[in-house]
């Protein structure tokens, strides 16, 4: 919330030079740190919400002040000014700068009054910041959040297991907001070691009554294919081996990640990211010649382990284990010996290595 200085070497000052205006700022900062969607209130008063003008552009105050002075190619210097006046518009009324449902700021300097909505915001009382975080984690590890969409909190919108999420949020403003922490709560937790397999409540998509399978994450996707396969990712202007999940820019061209879901990150919502399977990716993982390419990598995983003159079971153990983490079943063992006995060990290790990385037990977090 108080990032300054230069976009090139401070990080977090690129969030405000994204945001070009208070108003993309009060957007953005309140549905994603708040779990709140004013942006209904810009205009006029919620239509199903307790929210007004006044609550828009008394948190749209906080970032009214901001200048960022270009530097050079993509580098601009981000800075408070001190406070400004905010004024509703065709109103002519000034609005009182103050958060969504909290106290009228007391910072009205040449101070940056961001320190105050920073200090808000992590309070232990704060009512929006702690519920969001914990229902954020629980829907990135379980595959639905408590509440739908996991960025949209409020009384129309009740989750679906409110104790849950009450004591989710108590722990972790009880640990000092320590994500680690949370995330280790959740883990260890019963609900998240059930099985994804179960005769119990098959159709059940609300109460967790059994792990909710879902696709693995684009970045997520691609960093697996090039691990299990032994073959880097190469992408344009970065060493090789850079990671997907490391790239910081969006806009990096990628034909992959575009299938797969990657967000154009030209909102706050959750919803610029899909994980739902399409017939494309389908058919990319089949046939798309980057992918055969990792699989028959001169330096690849499939080309070393018959080098190294490993035999028929050993290489489709090794294969297994890199795609899947586990032993291969009896299934994959009969079709890695069906392929290996059809002649070229290279191509037979290169075919079972497709096979299993077009399978859902390696696409799907099951």
């Amino acid at each position: 919330m108080t990032a300054s200085g230069n976009s090139a070497t401070n990080g977090p000052a690129n969030f405000f030079r994204a945001l070009d205006t208070p108003d993309d700022a009060a957007r953005a900062v309140s549905q994603a740190f708040l779990g709140v969607r004013l942006e209904c209130a810009q205009c006029h008063h919620h239509p199903f919400e307790k929210w007004s003008q006044e609550d828009f552009y008394g948190l749209a105050g906080f970032f009214n002040g901001l200048e960022r002075k270009p530097l050079g190619p993509a580098r601009v210097m981000v800075y408070h000014a001190g406070y400004r006046e905010t004024r509703i518009p065709h109103r002519e009324q000034v609005a009182a700068m103050r958060p969504p449902d909290g106290e009228p700021a007391t910072i009205l300097s040449a101070a940056d009054p961001r320190v105050e909505l920073a200090a808000w915001l992590t309070a232990a009382d704060n009512p929006w910041f702690a519920r969001l975080a914990a229902n954020r984690l629980w829907k990135h590890f379980h595959g639905r959040g408590l509440v739908e969409p996991e960025d949209d909190l409020r009384s129309t919108n009740p989750p679906t297991n409110p104790a849950l999420l009450d004591f989710l949020a108590a722990e972790f403003v009880r640990s000092g907001f320590d994500l680690r922490a949370l995330q280790r709560t959740i883990l260890t937790s019963r609900t998240y070691q059930l099985a994804s397999e179960t005769d119990f409540n098959r159709d059940d998509e609300q109460n967790y009554s059994h792990h909710y399978q879902r696709r693995l994450p684009a970045e997520v996707l691609l960093d697996s294919l090039s691990q299990a396969s032994g073959s880097a990712e190469e992408f344009y202007g970065l060493p090789r081996g850079t990671r997907a999940v490391e790239l910081w820019d969006n806009r990096l061209p990628s034909y992959f990640l575009e299938i797969f879901g990657r967000p154009a990150r030209t909102s706050p919502c959750e919803c610029g990211r899909t994980s739902d399977p399409t017939m494309a990716q389908a058919l990319h993982l089949m046939n798309a010649p980057e992918i055969e390419a990792k699989i028959a990598d001169p330096v690849g995983r499939a080309a070393r382990l018959v080098e190294s003159g490993a035999g028929d079971e050993h290489i489709a153990e090794e294969l297994c284990l890199a795609a899947l983490s586990r032993l291969p079943t009896a299934r994959e063992r009969a079709v890695a010996a069906e392929l290996f006995a059809a002649g070229d060990r290279r191509q037979a290790a290169e075919d079972f290595l497709w096979t299993l990385l077009n399978s859902y037990d390696f696409l799907f977090v099951r």
